[in-house]
């Protein structure tokens, strides 16, 4: 058996860790494997560059067929055609040669996995106008896809997917190796929020945290964002902390180290941690839930229900967590948040080629303010940074039951949850779940794809109520 692992790119993230641990379970099960992509990959990865992979929104001269190239690199590094086409994210709307590459593999009658992540439906308007007007999710019993949360799962099957064709594909969460007892014996706490800062990652809500929390309180963000939008936001950010000389510090991995005699590296930063820390409004398969316990440390910060829900079956308890953030409407300035929240839910249905009804704003609104509270985690950055700005200068007390949860929250060194837990989760397991959908799809009787309507999916996830500042 012969696979090609297809992603847009290689660099630090989510997505590449996956691909880095299915080629390690590929390679561990003596099957040849390819990884396309554009840019350099890990040292050590099977790897062949392909610029027209990278994010585009026009397509260039010289990518007439982009099957055609996938399938010449596979030519020269595996000696033939993958008997397993194996895309990641591929309805991401990222790539205008998406759409054709699906419809030429799936065309092919050649086994094809789908692993999509994320979603250019949920929630990520941008995206979506590279998806118009093209098909995106085959239908064939050769053609299988893998979900990394069982929400997306379910969802997709309402929108007409057969079972037999999905799959759950959760990610593997691997043990650090070294040692993680800490250098320092300072008494101060260090709050490591190991993302890369994204804006979905509601950086604003850690700032936040950082102005609440107690003397001796560090938090630390691991990593900048490769998006120049979003590295405006990040340094926004950066510059406010700096600014209102609040206890946090960004893109500390391999720039900066935790304390004196520590290396900069990733490790490093989480051996030195007390506390790790998430307040991210959206994630796909949820590492931030599972990689404290891992590195056996504590976390805090904000639940996502639809993700920890796949963890709480398993009886793994996450971390010391909250849902919101809630702040009384009045309290804000309404005449402005109401106005650009009706600007930007009616631009994001545009750009979704749907024009916004009255009665889907307003319930949009009404559900945005329910009950006349707004959670914190769902504003704007400008809003969230002025709140924040009136609660270090003494504006604001309704913030004090969050402040005394946080102090509380600090002094628990035990995690509530173990790497003992994690045994679904491990490379093993990975590997065998891997291996049994690769026998699963080799294994079926090709046939012509249909197409699964575009629309069908979309309803899944279009809608006023899951309407989110910081998705957009």
């Amino acid at each position: 058996m012969k696979v090609a692992l297809v992603h847009y790119h290689l660099r630090t993230g989510g997505v590449t860790k996956v691909i880095t641990d299915q080629s390690t379970a590929l390679t561990a099960l003596g099957i040849e494997h390819l990884v396309l992509s554009a840019g350099p990959a890990p040292v050590g990865l099977p790897h062949a560059e392909v610029p027209e992979l990278e994010y585009l929104s026009e397509a260039p001269a010289s990518a007439n067929n982009l099957h055609q190239i996938l399938r010449s690199h596979c030519q020269e590094h595996l000696g033939g055609i993958p008997d397993i086409w194996h895309l990641h994210n591929p309805t991401l709307g990222k790539n205008i040669l998406y759409p054709q590459l699906i419809t030429d593999i799936a065309e092919s009658r050649v086994p094809l996995i789908l692993q999509t992540h994320d979603f250019a439906e949920d929630n990520r308007p941008s995206n979506y106008p590279l998806l118009l007007g093209t098909k995106n999710y085959p239908l064939a019993p050769q053609v299988h896809y893998a979900f990394i949360n069982n929400r997306d799962q379910q969802l997709l099957k309402q929108a007409g997917l057969p079972s037999s064709q999905s799959h759950f594909l959760p990610n593997a969460v691997l043990l650090p190796d070294s040692e993680q007892t800490p250098l320092s014996q300072e008494t101060e706490k260090l709050v490591l929020y190991p993302v890369r800062a994204i804006r979905r990652k509601n950086i604003g809500e850690a700032v936040l945290l950082s102005a609440l929390a107690p003397t001796k309180t560090r938090f630390a963000v691991s990593l900048k964002p490769d998006n120049q939008v979003w590295q405006e936001i990040h340094g926004f950010w950066q510059t406010f902390a700096q600014r209102h000389n609040l206890p946090i510090v960004f893109d500390v991995t391999n720039r900066t180290s935790p304390c004196e005699g520590a290396d900069s590296d990733f490790h490093s930063w989480a051996r030195e941690s007390s506390h790790f820390l998430t307040t991210s409004i959206a994630e796909g398969f949820g590492l931030a839930f599972l990689e404290p316990a891992a590195f056996g440390k504590p976390l805090l910060g904000r639940d996502l229900p639809e993700i920890t829900a796949d963890f709480r079956k398993k009886e793994i308890n996450p971390g010391r967590l909250y849902q919101s953030i809630p702040l009384a409407l009045d309290t804000l300035d309404q005449v402005a948040l109401r106005q650009e929240f009706e600007k930007q839910l009616t631009t994001n249905y545009r750009q979704y080629g749907k024009e916004l009804k009255k009665e889907e704003l307003e319930e949009g609104w009404q559900h945005f303010t329910e009950n006349g509270v707004v959670d914190f985690g769902s504003l704007s950055e400008s809003f969230q940074a002025e709140i924040i700005k009136d609660i270090i200068e003494g504006k604001r007390s309704d913030f004090e039951s969050l402040r005394e949860w946080l102090h509380q929250t600090l002094k628990e060194k035990t995690p509530t949850a173990s790497a003992e837990q994690l045994d679904s989760y491990t490379l093993g397991q990975s590997q065998k779940n891997l291996l049994a959908l690769y026998q699963t799809a080799s294994g079926a009787t090709p046939e012509e794809p249909s197409w699964l309507p575009k629309e069908q999916v979309l309803a899944q996830y279009l809608s006023p109520t899951r309407f989110h500042f910081l998705r957009s």
